[in-house]
């Protein structure tokens, strides 16, 4: 991995060609065509972040690059494209245009195993409008709120406690209507 090699970076594609931003810098990173990943970009304001994640793991990108770009700091629109070459940030070799945007960062749902039977699942305390939702397959046509009278916060997190029996019956997730 040297500075001439695969990276991610973060640019601003502007009459249909690219633009680097100030300070975003390349980040290393090689992906292997046998494995399967997710690319995730989120913005917020003018602070920008792309994630890649090796699938099935979805807790800790393998590689992160950020950015700073004031240009546009509302709408939904976007697109996010990725470049086989190696030396520059210049043209696309793929893009993946199938993206859903909202107008704030999901939180991430966090499952612990507390043992004796029990899991956690936990986001942080600061989130505003969602639901945490159960249903029996990933792809439910409903979901059903889960009960809040059952969720605490603790640590500065809201927290439902079930066992894991209960659990593996059920797909849960946050919900923002």
């Amino acid at each position: 991995r040297s500075a001439a090699g695969p990276y991610a970076t973060i640019v601003r594609i502007l009459n249909e060609s690219t633009r680097s931003i100030p300070g975003s810098l390349p980040v290393p990173v090689t992906l292997n065509p046998e494995k399967d990943y997710r690319f995730v970009f989120q913005g917020k304001g003018q602070d920008l972040q792309g994630f890649i994640y090796e699938l099935p793991n979805l807790a800790t990108p393998i590689a992160t690059a950020t950015a700073s770009d004031g240009t546009f700091q509302e709408g939904i629109g976007g697109l996010l494209a990725f470049s086989l070459n190696n030396t520059q940030p210049e043209g696309v070799d793929v893009t993946f245009d199938n993206y859903f945007s909202r107008n704030i960062v999901p939180p991430h749902l966090l499952l612990e195993n507390l043992g004796f039977g029990e899991l956690r699942l936990s986001w942080p305390e600061d989130t505003q409008g969602f639901h945490l939702q159960c249903a029996e397959t990933p792809t439910a046509e409903h979901w059903t709120d889960v009960d809040p009278g059952l969720i605490a916060i603790f640590d500065g997190r809201w927290t439902y406690t079930t066992t894991t029996a209960e659990a593996n019956k059920k797909f849960f997730r946050l919900f923002r209507p």
